[in-house]
C-alpha cells in the first residue's frame, strides 16, 4: 500500500474520516509513517494499515474498553475449528466471529499447493543427486 500511495518512512499525511451526518465536515487526522511492513501476501498488504487503537476509539467516540475486533490466539492449530465454533457460539448475534482460515481462505488454499511442490522438488533433488 505504501508503494501505491508513494509513502516512505518519515512521510506525513492527512486522512479524512466522513461522519454519518453528511452535513458535518469530515474529521481530519494527521499521521506519520513510522514503518512499512511487508507480509509477503499482496492481499493483506494492499488492504490493511497498522495503527494505534486510540485513534480509532477517538474517531468513533468509543470508550477505552471498546474495540472493533479482537483476536484469540491458540497454541494448537488442530484445535482451530473446535475453538472457532466455541467462540462463535458465545458471541452475541449482533457480532460476528470467524477463524483465520475463514477470514483468509485464499491464503489457506495455497498452503497445500506449496506442500505438494516441496515434495516434488525434494524428489527431483534426490533423483539428480543419485545420478
Amino acid at each position: 500500500m505504501a508503494d501505491r500511495l508513494g509513502f516512505a518512512v518519515g512521510d506525513r499525511f492527512q486522512m479524512y474520516f466522513m461522519k454519518s451526518d453528511s452535513n458535518k465536515p469530515p474529521s481530519i487526522m494527521k499521521y506519520a509513517v513510522v514503518g512499512i511492513f511487508n507480509s509477503g501476501f499482496e492481499e493483506l498488504d494492499k488492504t490493511y494499515i497498522i495503527g494505534d487503537i486510540n485513534h480509532v476509539q477517538r474517531l468513533n467516540k468509543w470508550s477505552k474498553d471498546q474495540v472493533g475486533g479482537f483476536e484469540v490466539f491458540i497454541t494448537n492449530y488442530n484445535d482451530l475449528e473446535r475453538l472457532g465454533d466455541r467462540v462463535y457460539a458465545q458471541t452475541p448475534s449482533t457480532l460476528n466471529s470467524m477463524t483465520v482460515k475463514q477470514k483468509y481462505a485464499t491464503i489457506f488454499e495455497w498452503i497445500p499447493i506449496f506442500t505438494t511442490n516441496i515434495y516434488g522438488i525434494i524428489g527431483i533433488m534426490i533423483l539428480v543427486g543419485a545420478y
